[in-house]
């Protein structure tokens, strides 16, 4: 490489690194542009308060925007006045994890209850063999960057919270008589998603929720959209989606 080819390269590196932050202190405000509409809308992720004790604290452990761990929070203090135990299905490295844990723990202190069962799913090794129907969604090991001792530590200050390593279905054995006020179903991929569903929806309370974290994204459209489409389309109840690409429904009485 041209010193003047370094130099070009090093300023184009400069430039978007500038644009982004430029981007970032802009959208970053209480009230964003909603596009392509030309107004401003109010974005309560940005509070100061919402960044400063939600989101700062699991930013390095989630692949969740700000607006999507917002989202999460509030489902799960709702869902919270519930009866019913918590899950969530593709864990990572525990940011949204640890969320959960943290609003769940709050929520029902405030109400004086204890907070009840949080199941966490995940192989903690990435993405197992995604060959057919997913096999343009993710490559087998995708998010392998995490493991089941640092989860683990991270959630070690929250008894409640039970990690169930390994492959979905075959980890939800032995919770049949569980029932569930809220579940985040974060796992990317068509036929996990489906036994989710499978699973947990005949075990959802009425006016639970299931947030659905991927449903939007162009790259899910044949995983997680599809199977969350199939299972619903002959069902009365109908998921509601979301600007950011997540999706959710709530359980009818």
């Amino acid at each position: 490489m041209s010193i003047q080819q370094g130099i070009f390269n090093n300023a184009r590196i400069l430039a978007s690194s500038s644009l982004r932050w430029a981007l970032k202190k802009i959208m970053a405000s209480r009230y964003t542009f909603a596009f392509p509409q030309s107004f401003r809308i109010y974005s309560p992720w940005y509070e100061e308060e919402f960044l400063r004790n939600t989101f700062e604290p699991v930013s390095g452990r989630t692949l969740l925007t700000e607006d999507r761990c917002y989202i999460l929070e509030q489902f799960v203090r709702q869902c919270a006045l519930l009866e019913g135990d918590m899950a969530e299905c593709g864990v990572y490295k525990g940011g949204g994890a640890l969320l959960m844990a943290r609003a769940l723990q709050a929520a029902r202190a405030g109400e004086g209850r204890a907070p009840g069962e949080l199941f966490l799913f995940d192989t903690f090794e990435g993405m197992p063999d995604t060959s057919g129907a997913d096999a343009k969604v993710h490559d087998a090991g995708d998010f392998g960057d995490t493991s089941l001792a640092s989860v683990t530590r991270l959630m070690s200050p929250f008894p409640f919270a039970t990690l169930r390593p390994g492959f979905i279905p075959a980890t939800l054995a032995g919770l049949e008589d569980r029932k569930f006020s809220f579940v985040h179903i974060d796992v990317d991929l068509y036929r996990s998603t489906l036994d989710c569903l499978d699973f947990f929806f005949p075990r959802l309370v009425s006016g639970g929720i299931i947030l659905f974290d991927d449903y939007g994204m162009r790259i899910y459209e044949q995983a997680q959209k599809k199977a969350v489409d199939e299972f619903f389309a002959s069902r009365s109840v109908k998921p509601i989606s979301l600007t950011n690409g997540q999706t959710f429904l709530i359980k009818a009485p």
